[in-house]
């Protein structure tokens, strides 16, 4: 387990606030993030950061560990609904880290993010289709795929607003989408017109 202290959370943070206004990784050093904290350059390399890079891999374990956890802990034990289980156990993990996740859903700081996401979740997910006995037309392994592309697309598209609605704001709509094919989706819109 990689623990993560208060000179390394703030110099994560220093970068999120220069990736604003920078939104590419190439063009962000320690320099600009030394010169921001008031430190010397050197003082990063304490903290356990040679490159940008390396600072952006402790953001994604910092915000993926307690979901990973949560994720893990859900797929090997007694299932229950899984878009519940979002809605009132991810959803909140992932507000919590909104500053960080904006930038990486806004921005072209981080073009590996969506396929990290993709190769961790899919195979777990993939996993609960297996254990619940679920066979479809199509493979697990692509529903797992699609279930994780789709989640993360709510997720971004939610997050990418300047304000983000609360979790507990958004639940209810999360649940509604996740829950419903874009054709009922579409379906019920015409209705309402």
């Amino acid at each position: 387990m990689l623990i993560t202290t208060d000179n390394q959370q703030r110099v994560i943070d220093t970068f999120f606030l220069i990736a604003k206004e920078t939104p590419d990784v190439n063009k962000i050093s320690l320099q600009m993030i030394a010169s921001r904290l008031g430190i010397r350059r050197e003082s990063i390399y304490k903290y356990c950061f040679r490159t940008p890079d390396e600072i952006l891999e402790r953001a994604h374990y910092l915000i993926d560990k307690k979901i990973e956890e949560k994720v893990t802990e859900f797929v090997s034990g007694k299932h229950h609904d899984f878009a519940i289980f979002l809605s009132h156990e991810i959803l909140p993990l992932l507000y919590e880290k909104k500053d960080w996740l904006q930038i990486l859903y806004n921005t072209c700081l981080d073009p590996k993010w969506g396929k990290f996401l993709e190769k961790k979740y899919a195979p777990l997910i993939e996993r609960y289709l297996d254990n619940i006995g679920k066979e479809y037309i199509i493979p697990n392994n692509f529903l797992a795929l699609l279930v994780v592309k789709e989640f993360f697309a709510i997720v971004s598209t939610w997050l990418k607003d300047p304000n983000p609605e609360p979790t507990s704001l958004f639940q209810k709509k999360f649940l509604q989408v996740f829950n419903s094919s874009p054709n009922e989706l579409l379906s019920q819109s015409h209705k309402l017109l």
